[in-house]
């Protein structure tokens, strides 16, 4: 095992400080841009931002593969049967099926046309 004396970890412990700023520069510029489609529509990025589901919700959520955007342009959760609308100036709905918040553009496996 390596043993370093003080001056080595003031030393080191510094070098990780100046990196750190940089690091989060990078991380930061590299971050992907949401679409521009979708902000133009107010409709976010995302619907689980900032929501707290249980465990048994994500479970069921990768389960039946949930996500915000669909892979099969003609299967989004707007236009499922299960999907119910956004209430109170809400861009997210709901679903009959998943709990939490559901992007209108999103998709699962659970997916049924609506007539």
């Amino acid at each position: 095992m390596n043993s370093f004396n003080r001056r080595e970890i003031l030393v080191k412990l510094a070098q990780g400080l100046l990196v750190l700023p940089f690091a989060s520069f990078f991380i930061t510029a590299c971050k992907k841009k949401p679409n521009q489609a979708i902000q133009q529509n107010s409709i976010p990025a995302s619907c689980i931002h900032d929501v707290a589901l249980s465990h048994e919700q994500i479970v069921t959520r990768k389960s039946l593969g949930y996500t915000d955007q669909t892979p099969i342009a003609t299967r989004t959760c707007d236009n499922c049967k299960l999907y119910t609308n956004p209430v109170n100036n809400n861009a997210c709905g709901g679903c009959l099926v998943l709990s939490g918040p559901i992007h209108p553009k999103g998709y699962c496996k659970s997916w049924v046309a609506r007539f």
